[in-house]
């Protein structure tokens, strides 16, 4: 025989564990359906398994820093733009081969710090152009590079 155990999650509960920990609404809930609707089990459970916001936007910012440098170090790029409501707000040509590697790559920490942030916090596009004229979303990059990361790492487990 299953048994089925019902836990009733009160919007006030909810509220109560957001406001404490500032995590969202799904997050909440979630803390409180594992926690059996006890909102300070909840509340230690978020606070165990989350990262620190500060983290969070680091290990972004970092992510996006190595995934701009490496795509610039293998010289396909020619164009990176920074877009906002469909407006180009920043657009920096990207010279062919070593030396717009290396120059890029001199100057890209600042730019690829504030895009960071800015795609974390704004409705920020960054877009990289390539030679051949096919344009990426640098977020569709990052998603791409993290599935190659982790099926990587998994092989190397195996």
């Amino acid at each position: 025989m299953i048994e089925v155990i019902f836990v009733d999650i009160e919007l006030e509960k909810v509220d109560i564990v957001r406001e404490r920990t500032k995590v969202n609404y799904e997050d909440a809930k979630e803390a409180l359906l594992k926690a059996n609707g006890n909102v300070l089990d909840a509340i230690i459970y978020i606070e165990k398994n989350q990262k620190s916001f500060a983290d969070s936007v680091g290990d972004v910012g970092n992510e996006f820093a190595e995934t701009i440098k490496n795509i610039i170090k293998k010289g396909n790029v020619t164009r990176i733009k920074i877009k906002k409501d469909g407006k180009v707000i920043l657009n920096i040509p990207v010279g062919a081969g070593i030396v717009g590697g290396a120059i890029g790559i001199y100057y890209m920490p600042a730019v690829v710090a504030i895009g960071a942030l800015a795609a974390v916090f704004t409705k920020i596009e960054v877009e990289i152009e390539r030679p051949d004229g096919k344009v990426e979303v640098v977020k569709d990059i990052m998603k791409n590079a993290g599935k190659e990361k982790t099926s990587k790492e998994h092989n190397d487990e195996a």
